[in-house]
């Protein structure tokens, strides 16, 4: 126990002024951590009590396999900005499952009306463009390049929604 003392002793000789300086600006810095981590806790817990946070749609989607935003729903692998791959299915059962950018069909895709019509091509903001097929119930059907959902060749009347589309 002697020696220990002794130790503990020459080690107290050997700091300067500047070491204890070193020691108690550590000893505040830490506190000071500690002070900020526990009012960061603090504030964090204050908000979650105060307020709902709404989840993102990506973990809604995640979580339970489709969101419904205003009668529309979306499934499928799509990030909080509704973009990715997935499914669209509008209020009036009209239903589209492909790319999917910003909430609207672009890309390629496939678009089902409930008349039974199916559109399988590409789509841009929303809207049928480019090259695809248009097929009816009937048998009917159209291949090739439309614009703004007017096909190129040939005359098609088209219903209000798919003018929109």
């Amino acid at each position: 126990m002697h020696d220990a003392e002794k130790n503990i002793n020459a080690f107290l000789g050997a700091l300067t002024y500047k070491h204890y300086l070193g020691i108690i600006f550590g000893f505040f810095l830490t506190l000071a951590g500690v002070l900020l981590q526990l009012d960061h806790i603090t504030k964090t817990q204050s908000n979650r009590k105060g307020s709902q946070t709404t989840p993102s749609i990506s973990k809604i989607i995640g979580e339970r396999g489709e969101v419904n935003i205003e009668g529309t729903i979306y499934r499928g692998s799509l990030t909080d900005n509704l973009t990715g791959f997935g499914e669209i299915i509008w209020l009036d059962l009209t239903s589209y499952r492909g790319e999917i950018k910003k909430g609207l069909p672009d890309g390629e895709g496939e678009i089902n009306y409930p008349s039974g019509k199916t559109y399988r091509g590409k789509l841009q903001k929303g809207k049928i463009q480019g090259l695809g097929e248009m097929q009816w119930p009937d048998g009917r059907s159209y291949r090739g390049n439309s614009q703004m959902a007017l096909f190129q060749g040939m005359e098609i009347l088209l219903t209000p929604m798919e003018k929109d589309l």
